[in-house]
């Protein structure tokens, strides 16, 4: 954690349990840390003041990540009803990363996806369908996140593609919104400065061709955009 942050990280990212896509030694139902080491990590992290992100996937990973006391929890996959409740009491951030599976299940094969990857994905997925409802169900605070990597399969700027799936899992548009905004601004430690248009905050907008409360698919069709206050973007909104 002290090399991280004196190489310049503003977080601090950790593993409690291994992953979809590495083989060896590294499957979602393995602790990747002890308990010590996981509690020493984020408490130093804490207590030289940044956050910690925990990729989690199987239910153990997540209890050792919150009774270490992480901020936010990736991907969550085996998340029940008890641990989302421990979760939505200590304001823990879930960020589902449903599109990352979503491009593994649906495209992975065109893209020379092994089999065994493919394989766990769908197996996550089934859980990752179960994990959001019992979210839903005990109020647990989510942040909209991709685990995009910028690979031909899982490429930068696909990020707006979450919002629908969120809508899919069962978020209300509204709050899916939210999620990608003043949601992940709070999660981020950042919501005194962004996440929403308000007197005093970054002005970043962006302007999309219709009303995203009615299909929030056209956030996947930015047209303007302003980042601090200066126009990077402006197409014509709509065809004349």
């Amino acid at each position: 954690v002290r090399e991280q942050l004196r190489s310049g990280a503003e977080w601090i990212k950790t593993c409690t349990t291994g992953a979809i896509t590495t083989q060896v030694l590294s499957n979602p139902d393995i602790l990747e840390w002890s308990d010590p080491e996981i509690r020493a990590l984020v408490e130093e992290a804490h207590r030289l003041g940044v956050r910690v992100a925990v990729h989690a996937h199987a239910k153990a990973g997540i209890v050792q990540a919150l009774n270490a006391g992480a901020d936010s929890i990736e991907h969550g996959t085996y998340l029940d009803d008890e641990t989302a409740k421990q979760m939505a009491d200590a304001g823990v951030w879930l960020v589902p990363t449903l599109f990352v599976l979503t491009q593994l299940i649906e495209h992975g094969a065109e893209f020379g996806t092994p089999d065994w990857v493919q394989a766990k994905a769908r197996e996550a997925m089934e859980a990752r369908q179960r994990s959001m409802a019992a979210a839903l169900r005990h109020g647990v605070p989510i942040a909209m996140g991709t685990d995009i990597g910028g690979q031909d399969l899982l490429p930068h700027g696909r990020n707006a593609a979450e919002l629908a799936l969120l809508v899919k899992f069962g978020m209300s548009t509204a709050d899916a919104l939210v999620a990608g905004t003043l949601g992940a601004a709070r999660c981020l430690g950042l919501d005194g400065e962004r996440g929403s248009l308000e007197p005093g905050k970054v002005a970043d907008i962006v302007a999309v061709p219709g009303d995203p409360l009615q299909d929030v698919s056209v956030t996947e069709r930015v047209a303007f955009v302003m980042q601090n206050g200066q126009v990077v973007k402006n197409e014509p909104l709509f065809a004349a």
